[in-house]
């Protein structure tokens, strides 16, 4: 074996090296390719490498490949490792994705994703940056995104009702990025009372002898409030609560 670079020897000893001192200049998807390698195999960067890596995250080019780092985040935060989400945040790597200042939510990620699995686990992991919309996202991901910025900006109070209506339709990846950004509990509240409905429908008020109208909304959503407060509300309990919703109203 004729080892022009040490290539064995870094091996052996667990280290990521790049070749020549321009090559994150030439491709700064190699900072976040470097970050798989590492985290997945157990390799750590060479002193020279990181201080390569830290020069460049001072001073970004953004005229880069966003496909190819979209590639890259994806492949790495894919593998759901916190450690992966860790030395993103404290090498600053996130900064590649965009050049707006924030700091990045600090939260077990890991353990929250292998709870609550998901399809687009590498977006829970990053899709908190304000930038994210400079990668090609899908319309999947755009929508989970639009709908993570939507809870953001809602103010959802307390209640176990109010939590419901917040986040039912709702994507788990939305709610889990909320979750993540504001550290609240209330996502994670919606997941344990989201089987929870009534088994009452719109026949049934029918039959009852009730017009469909707006009322009937009003109704469901009355029902739907009392069965929170008592998961255990039979169906006849439930026809009872809406002739008394309808004498009322």
């Amino acid at each position: 074996i004729i080892d022009y670079t040490g290539g064995l020897r870094d091996i052996e000893s667990k280290t990521l090296r790049i070749l020549h001192d321009n090559s994150f200049i030439d491709d700064p998807t190699r900072i976040v390719r470097g970050l798989k390698f590492a985290v997945r195999f157990g390799f750590e960067l060479d002193k020279h490498t990181l201080s390569l890596q830290e020069s460049y995250l001072k001073k970004i080019n953004y005229d880069m490949s966003y496909k190819r780092l979209k590639k890259e985040l994806k492949e790495t935060f894919d593998l759901n490792l916190q450690s992966a989400y860790e030395r993103f945040v404290s090498q600053k790597i996130y900064k590649l994705i965009g050049a707006t200042e924030q700091t990045p939510p600090m939260y077990n990620i890991e353990k929250l994703i292998n709870k609550y699995p998901v399809d687009n686990v590498w977006l829970v992991y990053i899709g908190w940056h304000r930038d994210i919309k400079n990668l090609p996202l899908t319309k999947e991901e755009h929508r989970i995104i639009s709908q993570y910025r939507e809870l953001l900006d809602t103010d959802i109070p307390k209640d176990d009702f109010s939590i419901y209506k917040a986040f039912v339709n709702m994507s788990k990846e939305a709610i889990l990025l909320y979750t993540i950004s504001t550290q609240s509990d209330k996502g994670l509240r919606f997941f344990e009372i989201s089987d929870i409905k009534p088994s009452i429908n719109g026949k049934d008020l029918i039959d009852l002898g009730y017009t469909p109208s707006d009322k009937f909304k009003e109704c469901f959503d009355y029902i739907l409030e009392q069965k929170l407060k008592n998961p255990d509300l039979y169906k006849s309990d439930e026809i009872n609560l809406a002739k008394s919703f309808f004498e009322s109203n």
